[in-house]
């Protein structure tokens, strides 16, 4: 995969990637509950490499999508919303209630992710538009 496809599509991969991640830390947990004799322990390394995994898309997603960015709220959005799911998924060992930070992280790459989309579509529309603006002219009717 091309760097140049990366970084136009680093959006997508970073709400998709977000997305995923929230759907494995809600439905992950339903199914170590529903499977808790037959799959064992949930603490395991594939589990602890997937968490990974997210954090790495995440960054990557996250770094071409502030490059590309004009706007300086999109860009504390998603620094501020990738510091929360870094820090989750490297503090989720240690700490009980780290799955908080990842999900707040993960919903706010997705808010920023989308505000990024949203803000570069509107503005690369009006800068593509090639219709000219019609001025107004006022004629005086008693001349």
């Amino acid at each position: 995969m091309k760097i140049s496809v990366i970084s136009r599509k680093s959006d997508w991969l970073g709400i998709l990637g977000s997305m995923a991640c929230l759907v494995h830390c809600l439905a992950l947990p339903a199914l170590f509950y529903f499977f808790q004799f037959t799959l064992g322990n949930h603490d395991s390394l594939a589990s602890h490499l997937l968490d990974y995994s997210f954090a790495v898309i995440a960054t990557v997603a996250v770094s071409f999508a502030v490059r590309k960015s004009t706007s300086v709220l999109v860009r504390r959005v998603l620094m501020i919303s990738l510091l929360f799911f870094v820090g989750g998924v490297l503090l989720e060992t240690w700490l009980t209630n780290a799955i908080v930070l990842l999900h707040i992280g993960s919903l706010g790459l997705i808010t920023g992710h989308a505000l990024n989309i949203r803000q570069t579509h509107t503005s690369s529309s009006h800068r593509k538009s090639k219709i000219p603006k019609i001025q107004h002219t006022t004629s005086n009717a008693a001349a």
